[in-house]
């Protein structure tokens, strides 16, 4: 839509879901003031559908923008999860997803030149299931952490990760909920980056973890509903 709350020409039936937990996520292009990546998620009941990318030009219909590249795949096969992290280099982004049925991240960068079509893959922590089919994946502030809510079924569901935002690697998985939390679906960190907050999908509860806490076995025993 642009700014005369009007559809753009090129801008319906981008892909996405009303219904998916992290349906899009909007990044200007490094090295462009005009162009503007629309990346979108689609629910995990349109298995295969996946991540996808838009892009569009705020220069065409008189500075009112359109929509020029049109829900090109990203990959296919993921859970509902999405989110981008500034690099290292406080210019370029990493555009991170999960994939549905491993313990594989797939971290893309978006430069200047546009997204890479090769992501740095991270196979690390729990191999979802089917179960484990919905949840947001956040970022910490600083680019260091990723926290990721596993709702529905399968097991574990909240796991905390270390992340470089210099090489997109995802690394160091600890469990903070191994299934007592069974529907955890938000997520986010305080703005110091030492809290993490998960709520549940259904709205019982928030819990807390205090991730200055030092050790592992320290961060899972601070949980507070």
């Amino acid at each position: 839509w642009n700014a005369n709350h009007i559809a753009m020409p090129n801008g319906t039936g981008l892909f996405g879901s009303s219904i998916s937990c992290q349906s899009a996520v909007i990044v200007r292009q490094p090295g462009s003031a005009n162009l503007y990546y629309v990346f979108t998620m689609r629910n995990w009941t349109d298995g295969g559908n996946g991540a996808h990318f838009s892009i569009v030009d705020m220069t065409l219909a008189s500075g009112l923008g359109d929509v020029t590249t049109k829900n090109q795949l990203v990959y296919g096969n993921t859970r509902e999860s999405l989110t981008a992290v500034c690099h290292a280099n406080g210019t370029d982004f990493w555009i991170v997803i999960h994939d549905m049925f491993t313990n594989e991240f797939r971290s893309y960068l978006l430069t200047a030149s546009g997204l890479a079509a090769v992501p740095v893959i991270s196979a690390v922590g729990s191999i979802f299931t089917g179960a484990n089919r919905y949840g947001a994946l956040k970022a910490s502030h600083d680019g260091t952490k990723l926290g990721y809510a596993l709702g529905g079924s399968g097991g574990i569901t909240t796991e905390l990760y270390n992340f470089s935002n210099l090489t997109g690697v995802v690394s160091n998985p600890i469990i903070l909920n191994n299934g007592a939390f069974t529907n955890a679906y938000g997520i986010e960190f305080s703005p110091n980056n030492q809290v993490l907050y998960v709520c549940e999908y259904n709205g019982i509860a928030i819990q807390q973890y205090n991730l200055a806490a030092g050790t592992p076995a320290l961060i899972v025993a601070s949980n507070t509903n």
